[in-house]
């Protein structure tokens, strides 16, 4: 039997994780891969029948988020004496949430580049963690929307401010972006002078960095007319058309339906395992900029997937059954495993979901006499049809109240053996089916469900022979 490849990281456990089989035996790579799929496929439906047939209503200029100009969500995003970050991309990159994340990242990842760099140490253990490529593209990105976020934000300066002023603040920017580039290739030209292929990618990120101050420094010349004092191309010379990128893509329609797009075809890389952790990035960055939009359409759905959408961004879940294990296994095609934290820590949140609803349950009379699903059944505005074309007698909608009660508030016991816990995951997962067929509550019961996938045994399933689990050293 070949030895098992371990994809991703085994993170360091403090006792008595640590001496924990449940969290030190590393499990096949096929059951994250089972949750990202499953994931993608109803957010690919859910994208379908929600956001995309109805992005103009939900969070267009004219949609139900606002009325005129003024937009109904305000106080979230300002927060008064407490604020929220209830940020969304689409507000543009200049407000206070988004520029802030921008500045941390470019910050975060020049300090990473120069340590990188200045490290002798040949074996480079952070190679595994994100490559040159990644890291000096992941720099590019931050440091492009910095800029846009800046320069939106000194577009917005008080009308008191000159304009020579702010293009000059303009080209500031600018010009950081490529002193911090050119220390990248200062230092490489030190220590690394032997990675080619380091030194080439520098060289591009210098370029593009350039061109961002080009481009600053043509801006600025259009706004203060000297650009016409030079020959041949001064009469003709007109200011780039920057004001959709500037400016917030809230009010943009068009811009919003394209999002929605970029936001489909990212939930399909990420169903097939191309790029899958960026793939899943974009997912839930563009998924939480639609809906801190309008927050009449969030409910605990939107929770349930942000959820899951960081167990599928920080595990290993295109180590199987993806584009990139298929890459990866061209060269090296040993069984894959991953480290179980990312399983695990889904059981102990499903434990504690259901034992809270249980609890909060009790203070209501309703669940005691056995009424609760009788009520929310005859409830029109949640069923999708009708409590009277049920065939279902009264009594047995008393026992099924019962019978909830009793597996939420009993679920963190009975998960403790093996018997009962298949009973209560399978009880659980009738439950979710039956909301699902009964209620109009969004995508709340499918993905519920998808908290059950990683769960399953697939490699009894997919394997035939079972080859030796290795332990974590």
């Amino acid at each position: 039997m070949d030895e098992p490849r371990i994809a991703g990281l085994v993170p360091w456990l403090p006792w008595p994780l640590s001496r924990w089989r449940a969290f030190t035996q590393l499990i096949r790579a096929e059951r994250l891969a089972a949750l990202r799929i499953a994931l993608a496929l109803v957010m690919l439906v859910d994208i379908a029948t929600t956001y995309g047939p109805h992005v103009s209503d939900f969070y267009g200029p004219d949609s139900l988020a606002r009325v005129g100009d003024r937009e109904l969500f305000i106080h979230l995003i300002r927060g008064g004496e407490r604020p929220l970050w209830y940020w969304s991309l689409f507000r543009g990159f200049g407000h206070p949430s988004n520029l802030g994340v921008f500045l941390a990242g470019f910050a975060v990842l020049s300090g990473w580049i120069i340590c990188r760099l200045v490290d002798r140490d040949e074996s480079d253990p952070a190679e595994s963690v994100l490559s040159w490529n990644s890291l000096v593209g992941a720099w590019m990105l931050a440091a492009a929307l910095s800029s846009f976020g800046l320069w939106q934000r000194i577009e917005s300066l008080p009308n008191e401010v000159e304009i020579e002023s702010r293009a000059l603040l303009r080209c500031c920017a600018g010009a950081v972006v490529v002193l911090v580039v050119s220390v990248f290739l200062v230092l490489w030209r030190i220590y690394r002078r032997d990675e080619n292929r380091l030194g080439w990618l520098l060289v591009g990120a210098w370029i593009g960095s350039v061109g961002l101050l080009g481009v600053a420094g043509w801006q600025a010349l259009n706004e203060t007319e000297m650009v016409k004092a030079i020959p041949l191309i001064g009469e003709s010379a007109a200011p780039l058309p920057l004001d959709w990128l500037l400016e917030p893509w809230d009010g943009n329609a068009l811009a919003l339906r394209v999002c929605v797009y970029v936001l489909g075809a990212a939930t399909f890389l990420l169903l097939i395992g191309c790029w899958t952790h960026f793939s899943a990035l974009v997912v839930w960055t563009l998924f939480t900029s639609f809906d801190n939009l309008n927050h009449y359409l969030t409910d605990t759905g939107e929770v349930i997937r942000y959820l899951l959408l960081l167990y599928v961004m920080l595990g290993s879940s295109g180590a199987a059954w993806s584009v990139d294990a298929w890459r990866k296994r061209t060269s090296d095609p040993r069984p894959g495993y991953v480290s179980p934290w990312p399983v695990r820590l889904m059981f102990l949140q499903l434990v504690i979901l259901y034992f809270a609803t249980g609890v909060f349950k009790l203070s209501g009379e309703s669940w005691f006499v056995g009424t609760s699903l009788y009520r929310v059944l005859a409830c029109v505005s949640l069923t999708r049809f009708s409590l009277g074309s049920l065939p279902f007698p009264y009594w047995t909608l008393q026992i099924g109240t019962w019978v909830v009660l009793i597996w939420e508030v009993t679920f963190p016991l009975l998960v403790l053996f093996r018997w009962t816990r298949v009973l209560a995951l399978l009880l659980g997962a009738i439950f979710h089916v039956g909301i699902w067929v009964t209620f109009e509550i969004g995508f709340f019961a499918p993905y519920m469900l998808c908290f059950y996938v990683p769960m399953l045994p697939w490699e009894k399933v997919f394997f035939a022979t079972r080859d030796p689990t290795p332990q974590k050293t």
